[in-house]
């Protein structure tokens, strides 16, 4: 049981840093510099497509975590249109002589929200990758990101 649990967050790992990470990231490449979301899906993709390429997944099983990952894109887009209008309304206030504590936690809360219900979504799609590999996939998946993130 122990290996299935550590299996079944490995996967929603997998798909949660496809989606949520990026949304997280602002959609910034290396050292900073803002990527254009196509890029970075199509990066992802990429990813996504070496990953399932090293499990032996089958084309059907492609299509249906390629369409969970793509759903992911979809609910980030929102967020990320937003940014630039949080920060635009956080320097507003930046700059004004008295910034509005209120303003600016209700901005806070507002971005916290809204990636907490993304990083959910994620986390429903990973379970729901989980259910589409096989025993030997999900064995393979968790044998090739157990270590990465960890600096025991």
């Amino acid at each position: 049981m122990k290996i299935r649990k550590r299996t079944l967050a490995l996967v929603i790992a997998f798909i949660t840093l496809g989606g949520v990470g990026i949304a997280s990231a602002g959609w910034f490449g290396h050292h900073g510099r803002r990527m254009n979301p196509e890029k970075m899906q199509r990066f992802v993709e990429w990813r996504m497509d070496s990953v399932l390429s090293d499990i032996d997944a089958t084309d059907a099983q492609r299509d249906q975590i390629k369409a969970l990952a793509s759903q992911l894109f979809e609910a980030a887009k929102p967020q990320l249109e937003a940014r630039g209008e949080t920060r635009k309304a956080v320097l507003a206030q930046l700059s004004a002589d008295t910034p509005d504590a209120a303003a600016l936690h209700a901005l806070v809360d507002a971005r916290i929200d809204a990636m907490r219900a993304l990083a959910h979504q994620a986390v429903d799609a990973g379970i729901e990758a989980h259910g589409v590999l096989d025993a030997k996939q999900r064995a393979a998946l968790a044998e090739r990101f157990e270590g990465h993130g960890h600096h025991d």
